[in-house]
């Protein structure tokens, strides 16, 4: 019974792959009619059936398979190291913005913070500036109004006098 070796099936069909695709003397090679013996003494004519016990012919299709991977290494590793540093670079890069932009929202709400205190010392400060200007509003309408009261009264007292004074006199020229 056959043992699948996954990694060594897929080396095998990926070296005949490279290797029909890519060598001219295997394709023309394989365009020939060729026979291969079959366990049973079958023979089929297939171009493209190699006898997988063959020690050359594995050791050839291993050899293309290493050439071929030597080859595509470096570019595999280069896309690898694109696809794991760029998405890693922008990740941080984020992360740096948005850093950088938390601590300028802290710088920008500590200045708020002291902009607030400062207005509300500036409010507070014009605050009592206007309640004292209040209060000497209201002592001036107090002593306004008492000098009034004092007018008043001083008023009706003369205006109570002449009052006197003028039946007085009315009386006095009647009698002339």
């Amino acid at each position: 019974m056959l043992k699948f070796n996954k990694k060594s099936d897929y080396l095998i069909w990926s070296g005949w792959l490279i290797l029909g695709l890519s060598s001219p003397a295997l394709s023309a090679i394989a365009d020939q009619p060729a026979t291969a013996q079959l366990p049973g003494s079958f023979r089929v004519q297939n171009p493209s059936f190699i006898d997988r016990d063959n020690q050359t012919q594995r050791q050839l299709i291993q050899s293309e398979v290493d050439h071929t991977l030597r080859r595509l290494n470096p570019f595999l590793n280069t896309w690898i190291l694109v696809a794991v540093l760029v998405p890693g670079a922008i990740s941080m890069t984020i992360l740096i913005w948005f850093f950088r932009e938390a601590q300028h929202a802290q710088i920008c709400r500590q200045t708020l913070e002291g902009y607030k205190e400062d207005i509300r010392d500036r409010i507070e400060y014009l605050a009592s500036e206007a309640q004292d200007v209040l209060d000497e509003l209201q002592m001036a309408v107090n002593l306004t109004e008492e000098k009034i009261d004092a007018i008043e009264s001083h008023i009706q007292s003369l205006s109570i006098e002449d009052e006197k004074d003028s039946d007085f006199s009315v009386n006095d020229e009647n009698e002339d």
